[in-house]
């Protein structure tokens, strides 16, 4: 996917992958992360976890397919206790949690990342506060997107502008205990006729329905507002004179030998 190729491959930034052994993608969606890493990396062991059973199972079908014996995906909620022993994993990473995990849940969540990482072992977080573009419609969309997952207890936003992960990531992270934080910003631009304008057209097209299931369930947003400005978006992202970027941050953390 382009926002893993935005900064520099999948394990860029990292230990030296000679040096890992077990690896797990805590919110693996269709599994794009895991599998580039098991291709890339043939003597890691990498897992992967959803809450859907769906896009779980898209995922073991894709290992299968490529013949990726090293990779494998179960359903496991990031909410709940998981179903891990303790000191299990070298590395963890996880994106886009700040639309998965309720603002209340932060430091649970990464307490128990801290127990099944082994010391010495990495926890790596990708996270969006939104996308910026020249799209009034593109815009009202985020925008809206934003206010509902902020009135149903997401994101750290304090009027519900934006999800308002990213100023705080970094120091939700040293609360938990991780040592040698640190804090990468990074964009892809995306507008029309970018190398990344189609990949990250098709990212935006799946995540926007995901989005959408999530906030209609959650009653943040009524699914008639939600489905037509979803519509009007996906258009204009399509327009020969759109301009958009799509702002991340990489943080990292190191759990204390």
């Amino acid at each position: 996917m382009a926002i893993y190729q935005g900064y520099g491959g999948p394990l860029n930034g990292l230990p030296d992958p000679r040096l890992l052994q077990r690896v797990l993608d805590i919110t693996c969606g269709p599994g794009d992360w895991g599998l580039e890493v098991a291709f890339s990396h043939p003597h890691l062991e990498v897992a992967g976890i959803d809450v859907s059973r769906a896009v779980i199972d898209y995922a073991n079908a894709k290992a299968r397919s490529q013949g990726l014996r090293n990779a494998s995906f179960g359903v496991m909620g990031i909410l709940d206790e998981l179903d891990f022993s303790d000191n299990t994993f070298d590395l963890i990473h996880g994106s886009f949690l700040s639309v998965r995990v309720p603002r209340e849940s932060w430091n649970s969540v990464l307490k128990e990342c801290w127990r099944i990482l082994r010391p010495g072992g990495v926890l790596r977080l990708i996270d969006t506060d939104g996308v910026v573009t020249n799209s009034s419609i593109c815009e009202s969309f985020n925008e809206l997107v934003c206010r509902a997952f902020h009135t149903a207890g997401y994101g750290f936003s304090p009027d519900g502008r934006s999800l308002g992960i990213t100023p705080v990531i970094e120091t939700l992270f040293q609360k938990a205990g991780f040592q040698h934080t640190h804090c990468t910003p990074y964009q892809i631009n995306f507008s029309a006729d970018t190398p990344s304008w189609m990949e990250v057209y098709r990212s935006l097209e799946v995540i926007g329905r995901l989005l959408q299931t999530v906030l209609t369930q959650e009653g943040a947003v009524a699914d008639a507002d939600m489905e037509q400005a979803y519509k009007r978006g996906i258009i204009e992202l399509l327009a020969a004179d759109f301009c958009g970027i799509w702002p991340f941050v990489s943080v990292y953390g190191v759990k204390p030998e």
